[in-house]
Order: structure tokens, then C-alpha cells, then sequence
């Protein structure tokens, strides 16, 4: 028997029209009516799930409609909001400082994700949730990068989720993530007496991403190139390294792409109900506003092979967000939805999805049931 489809209902509705609002996409200003219509039980778990939380409460205060929330709900979002702010600033601040560290060692490399769109696509500090800092840096120049950090008091290991205790890294766990992925183990900047105040860097030798026997993997995407780019971002009296506006674009597409058709069989997948966050829209949609040249965008489209991640979330992008939220220039790449919507479980094969988009994205464990309904649990954990 087929599952059936859940439609878009009004918690729904109202969070794709509030981050439209936010974007400045074809919406009207959410009204009281919405509000009152609201179950905010599903509500906040959904912008929790989607890392969306800090835009919801800050697009509420706009609309001057906080009255009427519930007042310990109203003082929850505001300290969860206020919380992220605190830790966005002192990463962005400690992602400027290794932009310091790294041109002063003129090394090659760059402040990717979280700070940097934070830093550079958001209209402030404390809209986007996220835990650590990435450093994209050159192969050849790696071994140098991980020098300098543990100069600086990094320590190479994991923190023990249910001890919150630091476990170092041996040679050996360190020399396999090298080899068999595009990253080192993580570093930690540690105050033992305060685990919390740890800050995490994920060091990223490569833009290779997994890929299965009989699929070419990830697309080529030179970190040369991207290296080569690069440029510093001013504002807020800080400074920070990071790819070109183009490149980053494309490298949120390629992300976002990766994530939604590799991840699917992984165990934090099995776990959290997949990774079609909407906050990895969001940051695409406002790329889009940093772009001036997009004869450039297009012409790396092309020299790196990439249009079919670019289908993929552009088409994505029209089917939760409308046709508008995608520029001119890249409605080319929007397609049937049916020719994109899949994924590859864990033995390679590729396997196209029975549920709507939409009905993913809202209803996370439907997609592990369907998952799991389609491949064996060996396939996709």
C-alpha cells in the first residue's frame, strides 16, 4: 500500500511565507490571522529542525506581532535568540582572527560556511545557527595549516557527546580521515573548566565530496581555483577570507546537492530525518544578491561540468519557494521535478523518491519510512 501525501498545512505555509518575507520574495507581511492559526508545538519543532528558529522570532518582531505569543514562549525565543547571537559573534570574531593568522602566514586557504555567511550574506549577527568554523586550505599546504593551529592552542580530537569529555587523536585516527575523506580530524579550542565555550574547526584539504562505484561522485570543483580567488570581506570592523561571491555560490549549490542525494543513506541521516534543512536555501537565495557577474557564474557552470546539481536545487528552489525566488539567469536550469528528485542509497543505486518535495521537507520521518520501505536498513545506514 502507498503512503499517502501530506499537503502543506497552515504551520507550513506560514514558515515558507515568513522566510520569503525575510528574503523579500513575492510576500505579503504575515498578519494576525496567520499567528492565531498557528500550531506552535509543530511550529518550532519544524524552524528547529530547518535552523530557522532566530528568523522566525526576529521576522515576529517586525511584523510588531510578538503580543500575540504566549509570554513564556516569546521569553524563550528571545534568550535562544540572544544565545545565538553570542556564539555567532565569537566565532565570526575567532574566524577573523584565523583570516589573520592566514594571511600573515600567506597561506592557501579560506573561511568557509557557517561564519562567512553569516558574516557576508546575512543582515546581521545571530540570524544563522551554526556550531563550528570551516577552513578550506591547499593540500600541499595542510600539514602547515595543522602547525599553526596547534600553535595557537588547537588540540586535534572529538569531545565524547554523553561525557562532554576531550578525547585526543591518535596518529592513526587522524591519517585515515585524511586518506579516505576531504578533511582532517576536527580541532578544538578548549576551556576544560567550561567545555561549553569550545569552538571547532573542521580543516578541509579538498572539495571532493563521496561518491559510489558506478557514479562519477561529487563533480569536479577546483579548490585551486576557488583558492586563487579569494578575497577579504570588510564590515562590522572585522575582516574575513573567504572564496569570491561566485565560487561560494556554487559551492552552496554543490553542498546542498551532495548532501540531499549522498547523505540520504548515512546514520546521522537515519537519526535526524534527513538534511534538507531550509536554512541551506536560504543562504543560496541570498548568494543570488551578492552576484554581479553571472556570465562568470554561467561560464563556471560549464568549465566545471555542474549542471546538474545547479538543476537539481534550482528546480528545488521553484518548487518550495516559486519561480521568482530563482534570477533570470539561472531559470534555464529549472527542470521537471520528477527528472531530479532522487537519491543514492548506500550500495550505489539510485533510487527516485515517491514523496514530494514539500511533503519531505515538513514531514522528516516520512522520508526514512519511504527509505526504509525501498532499500534495505544495510542500504541507506
Amino acid at each position: 500500500m502507498e503512503m499517502n501525501v501530506i499537503n502543506m498545512n497552515n504551520n507550513n505555509v506560514f514558515l515558507i511565507n515568513l522566510l520569503k518575507q525575510f528574503l523579500k520574495i513575492d510576500s505579503k507581511k504575515i498578519t494576525e490571522g496567520e499567528i492565531l492559526r498557528l500550531d506552535w508545538e509543530d511550529v518550532l519543532f519544524q524552524a528547529t529542525v530547518h535552523r530557522i528558529l532566530p528568523i522566525l522570532y526576529k521576522e515576529i518582531l517586525n511584523c510588531n506581532l510578538a503580543y500575540l505569543l504566549n509570554a513564556n514562549l516569546l521569553k524563550l525565543l528571545q534568550i535562544f535568540s540572544q544565545q545565538t547571537k553570542e556564539l555567532d559573534l565569537k566565532l565570526q570574531l575567532e574566524a577573523c582572527a584565523l583570516s589573520e593568522m592566514i594571511n600573515e602566514n600567506n597561506m592557501d586557504a579560506v573561511i568557509m560556511k557557517g561564519p562567512l555567511n553569516s558574516f557576508f550574506l546575512y543582515p546581521e549577527s545571530g540570524y544563522r545557527i551554526y556550531e563550528d568554523i570551516d577552513i578550506l586550505v591547499s593540500r600541499n599546504k595542510l600539514k602547515e595549516m595543522k602547525g599553526l593551529l596547534a600553535k595557537n592552542g588547537y588540540k586535534q580530537g572529538t569531545i565524547e557527546i554523553n561525557s562532554q569529555s576531550f578525547k585526543g587523536a591518535s596518529r592513526e585516527d587522524i591519517l585515515l580521515k585524511e586518506m579516505c575523506t576531504h578533511e582532517t580530524v576536527e580541532y578544538h579550542k578548549l576551556d576544560i573548566n567550561n567545555m561549553s565555550d569550545d569552538i571547532m574547526i573542521d580543516v578541509n584539504h579538498s572539495l571532493s565530496w563521496k561518491g559510489h562505484d558506478n557514479y562519477r561522485g561529487f563533480p569536479h570543483f577546483s579548490a585551486i581555483n576557488l583558492l586563487k580567488r579569494r578575497k577579504i570581506y570588510v564590515g562590522y570592523n572585522m575582516k574575513m577570507i573567504g572564496p569570491a561571491p561566485e565560487d561560494l555560490l556554487l559551492h552552496l549549490i554543490l553542498h546542498l546537492f551532495n548532501e540531499a542525494i549522498f547523505f540520504c543513506w548515512q546514520i546521522c541521516w537515519y537519526y535526524n530525518f534527513g538534511d534538507i534543512q531550509l536554512i541551506k536555501y536560504v543562504d543560496i537565495l541570498l548568494a543570488f544578491k551578492k552576484i554581479d557577474n553571472w556570465d562568470f557564474v554561467d561560464s563556471l557552470i560549464v568549465e566545471y561540468d555542474i549542471s546538474e546539481p545547479v538543476e537539481y536545487v534550482m528546480t528545488c528552489i521553484n518548487e518550495l519557494f516559486g519561480e521568482n525566488a530563482v534570477p533570470n539567469e539561472l531559470k534555464k536550469y529549472i527542470v521537471s521535478i520528477d527528472k531530479i528528485d532522487f537519491y543514492y542509497n548506500k550500495s550505489g543505486k539510485k533510487v527516485f523518491w515517491k514523496l514530494p518535495i514539500i511533503t519531505r521537507v515538513f514531514n522528516q520521518k516520512l522520508s526514512v519510512d519511504e527509505a526504509l520501505k525501498y532499500n534495505s536498513k544495510e542500504e541507506i545506514m
